[in-house]
């Protein structure tokens, strides 16, 4: 099945195939460069385009769109931010836009939601009650737990595209390291994959993130998506379903 980086795009984090990536529409009208791109990803909630205010010019990531939540003045002088770049509501940004950080995309990962807020202070946003060992975190006043991660992990995240999923994607890390997509496993792949002399059982429970018996027995049922450590080479994975 065809990747990105068979079609010369690569991503460090995403190496699944790009039927599994809900935001590549191939050629489109990029709104950053403004004009045609062969390869371009649609910028829906989540996504914005850096831009800088005429006034102070300070540096804004804002939505590309008109949207009720799109600030009207800008977050650090309080002139009139930058009108919506484009008129309609679907905007698209090319690979070498997304690669070079004139967009960003937000991620919800393990350790809370990634975003242009979490690039510039290094900080996730954090889960309610969250416990992480042996990582730098910090409580805000609502009692959630913000995980400190590195400036290239974060900035990495915020530059590739998200996979598709049943219930929300969610991007596992090992440590501060954001691991590579890689797709959906089903049973078969498990079979094939478990290492020498290991019940495939056994290797899909070491994988997968609170697996059981019972998850075991409905593989049919369940959507199982899978990452690799860049380091290791070892698979971490979780589940949903319909």
């Amino acid at each position: 099945m065809t990747t990105f980086a068979d079609l010369g795009i690569p991503f460090p984090l995403y190496e699944a195939p790009i039927e599994t990536c809900f935001s590549y529409k191939r050629e489109q009208f990029c709104c950053v460069a403004r004009e045609k791109r062969p390869h371009c990803f649609r910028l829906s909630a989540g996504g914005y385009i850096r831009l800088t205010c005429s006034t102070c010019h300070g540096v804004l990531f804002l939505p590309p769109t008109e949207d009720r939540f799109r600030p009207k003045a800008c977050r650090h002088c309080g002139a009139p931010a930058p009108p919506p770049v484009v008129e309609t509501d679907t905007a698209y940004v090319s690979y070498e836009a997304l690669r070079a950080g004139a967009a960003v995309i937000t991620h919800d990962t393990l350790y809370g939601m990634v975003s242009w807020e979490q690039l510039e202070t290094g900080w996730t946003h954090g889960l309610p009650g969250g416990r992480f060992e042996n990582l730098k975190t910090r409580s805000d006043d609502e009692g959630w737990t913000e995980v400190r991660l590195p400036t290239e992990a974060l900035s990495e995240l915020t530059r590739t595209p998200d996979f598709v999923s049943c219930q929300g994607s969610i991007r596992l890390f090992r440590d501060t390291r954001p691991l590579i997509y890689t797709g959906e496993w089903q049973r078969q792949d498990f079979d094939a994959k478990a290492p020498a002399g290991m019940d495939p059982q056994d290797y899909f429970r070491a994988v997968v993130r609170d697996a059981d018996q019972k998850l075991w027995e409905h593989m049919e049922n369940v959507c199982i998506y899978v990452f690799r450590d860049p380091q290791s080479g070892d698979h971490e994975a979780y589940f949903d379903m319909d």
